[in-house]
């Protein structure tokens, strides 16, 4: 089972800032507007993951072969792509929404990537963890 130690999830190490978010209780997902905003991307049912559930959350995922991954998001076009091994869901905007950790590029500062609309596949929303907090207003 993944495990949140030391600020790692999966073997790969969550961001100062989005622990620091996390723990001082303002890692929650904003309004609707703002979220629709950013993301561009209608919110049904939105949930910023915490210390308390990103482990747990993640688990599943980080363990599927590509085969499972593939079946169980089936994209059609896969935009920049994701790699589960390298990657940690932080959090969605409902259901077959994630937004994740990308860890490919800069292990010590990873990109955040969202799956909105599976015709789009995976995209970038912004270069690290710290802009989208910033343009979430958190």
């Amino acid at each position: 089972m993944t495990a949140l130690v030391d600020g790692t999830v999966g073997g790969l190490r969550l961001p100062d800032a989005l622990l620091a978010a996390m723990r001082d209780g303002r890692w929650r997902a904003p309004a609707h507007e703002v979220l629709a905003r950013v993301f561009d991307h209608e919110p049904d049912w939105p949930s910023f993951y915490g210390l308390d559930s990103i482990a747990g959350q993640n688990d599943p995922y980080q363990q599927w072969s590509a085969q499972e991954l593939s079946k169980s998001l089936y994209i059609p076009r896969p935009g920049v792509g994701v790699d589960n091994t390298r990657s940690v869901i932080i959090g969605d905007l409902g259901i077959d929404t994630p937004i994740v950790l990308d860890y490919r590029l800069d292990p010590a500062r990873p990109r955040v990537l969202f799956l909105g609309d599976r015709d789009l596949g995976w995209r970038e929303i912004t270069v690290d963890i710290e802009t989208l907090i910033s343009r979430l207003g958190l």
